[in-house]
């Protein structure tokens, strides 16, 4: 039996086929990525996004990120992007789930969202 801290607490993942195991995961990350993106649209969206890529964010714009973020936390949890973490499920009994995979994975699509506005806004002054 294997044991993951999460933001829910202790987490127990039975069985050692790979394939169980994988699947066990695969819903405990979906849960932990689901709270931390509702705490992050719930909380100040807007500081985040000022102390991380030190933008501010007109309100249209954080609507967009949002909705974004709402589509990752629904989406399916690709496991390539928690290969350490499937590694270390498979070499240890306990491990404690991190927070930095699923930020890289946020900030990922915080800078798509803002680099197609800034992509539309150069190109518009363009044709202007």
């Amino acid at each position: 039996m294997k044991t993951v801290k999460t933001v829910f607490g202790l987490r127990r993942i039975e069985g050692e086929d790979k394939h169980a195991v994988a699947s066990q995961l695969r819903a405990i990350i979906q849960d932990h990525r689901m709270v931390l993106i509702a705490n992050l649209i719930n909380g100040d969206l807007s500081r985040y996004i000022d102390y991380k890529f030190n933008m501010k964010m007109e309100p249209s714009l954080l609507n967009h990120i949002k909705y974004t973020l709402l589509d990752l936390k629904q989406s399916g949890v690709n496991l390539l992007k928690f290969g350490a973490v499937l590694e270390s499920v498979f070499k240890f009994d306990f491990i404690e789930l991190g927070n930095e995979p699923f930020f890289n994975e946020i900030d990922e699509r915080i800078k798509q969202v803002v680099s197609q506005t800034e992509l539309f806004r150069s190109s518009d002054t363009l044709a202007g």
